[in-house]
């Protein structure tokens, strides 16, 4: 061990009855659809051996693609050009703070079918970001079991949802209509993330909605 680092991780976390849902997805015998990601889904283990480096507990966000760079970084290969992540290094040894915010997300490459929701943390807030199309399409996936199933949303209404950790941990009162504002502030950090241009032209439309109606506060 004395020259190796290993790293244990996972993809994703799991729902066992948290808000009303089992596993990670939405799915009956025809349809499978996206659930909300929770927490309990996104907020995933992280532990790295590193030689001659002390066993401690660090604070911070990081991303699953921040541990392809980190392993560049450690094998001191050469970064070919293609590395979107960020060297946990920095945040390692020196504590240096390497993001400012997270997000989460399904596949997106079928915009807002299924119930697809993306979500951003930020300090103690979590927004989840729903998308909505007048006419869902339908896609065949065989995501979860391998099995074909008509990707659909299913369950509880897609719609914004903004909480504060420190005071609501277990994410179940929405304040979005409360703190607007914030949600804003949330939403464009995932723009500036650049996920996909569907999410800045239904957030116009968002805007304009809440200026509308002036309850922005």
């Amino acid at each position: 061990m004395e020259n190796t680092a290993v790293i244990f991780t996972t993809d994703h976390g799991f729902y066992h009855g948290e808000h009303g849902l089992m596993g990670k997805s939405i799915i009956t015998e025809k349809y499978q659809g996206l659930a909300p990601l929770y927490e309990e889904v996104t907020h995933i283990p992280l532990m790295i051996h590193l030689p001659k480096i002390k066993p401690q507990r660090i604070s911070g966000f990081v991303q699953p693609p921040d541990l392809t760079t980190t392993i560049v970084e450690l094998a001191k290969a050469k970064d070919p050009g293609t590395m979107e992540g960020k060297s946990l290094l920095p945040l390692i040894k020196e504590k240096e703070k390497i993001r400012n915010f997270v997000v989460s997300s399904p596949s997106i490459i079928h915009g807002s079918a299924g119930g697809q929701r993306v979500t951003v943390t930020i300090k103690d807030w979590v927004f989840i970001y729903g998308l909505k199309e007048k006419e869902e399409r339908a896609y065949e996936t065989r995501i979860v079991d391998g099995k074909v199933r008509t990707q659909k949303s299913l369950g509880k209404k897609v719609e914004p949802e903004l909480y504060h950790l420190s005071f609501d941990p277990g994410q179940k009162k929405n304040i979005f209509s409360k703190h607007k504002d914030i949600a804003r502030k949330l939403h464009s950090q995932l723009i500036k993330f650049n996920c996909i241009g569907i999410f800045f032209l239904t957030f116009i439309h968002e805007l304009t909605r809440m200026n509308t109606k002036k309850t922005i506060i």
